[in-house]
């Protein structure tokens, strides 16, 4: 995975350098990045993502507010880490990942809010319990902060 880095991020930014230092890679701390556009918030959250899916080989999910920035994630994901994780994408445009999503099988995912709510909708009709299983979900980055709201 540094390797990955390594050959295509020349040098990183404050932020960036911060929140490696505050523990991007270990998987032990939550971050939550503040900080003003173009300063490196989305990259934070794809090394966190990426090394967590990599690292204890449980699912990374990576949100974003557009299909096209879901497109752009994903065709970035492949390139960078497509022979180190099984990376799918979810949107209204894009539905082949699915059941890959639904059975666990891939490795970082790229979903818009609006598909990631729909799968939870699925997933509590099918299950008739309120609940993602957080169990195999290892990291969520949200690159681009929405409100969001929960009720069971």
């Amino acid at each position: 995975m540094a390797k990955v880095w390594v050959e295509q991020i020349d040098e990183l930014t404050e932020i960036q350098a911060k929140a490696v230092e505050a523990g991007v890679f270990d998987g032990k701390t939550n971050l939550l990045v503040v900080a003003p556009t173009s300063s490196g918030k989305t990259l934070v959250g794809e090394m966190a993502a990426a090394s967590a899916s990599y690292r204890t080989r449980r699912h990374g999910i990576f949100l974003v507010p557009y299909r096209a920035l879901a497109d752009e994630h994903y065709a970035n994901f492949r390139d960078r880490y497509g022979e180190l994780l099984n990376v799918v994408i979810s949107t209204s445009d894009w539905t082949e990942f699915d059941d890959d999503i639904r059975a666990g099988n891939f490795g970082l995912a790229v979903l818009t809010y609006e598909k990631l709510m729909g799968l939870l909708i699925d997933h509590l009709q099918r299950s008739s319990s309120c609940g993602w299983s957080s169990t195999r979900c290892r990291c969520s980055a949200i690159p681009r902060a929405v409100p969001a709201w929960r009720s069971c």
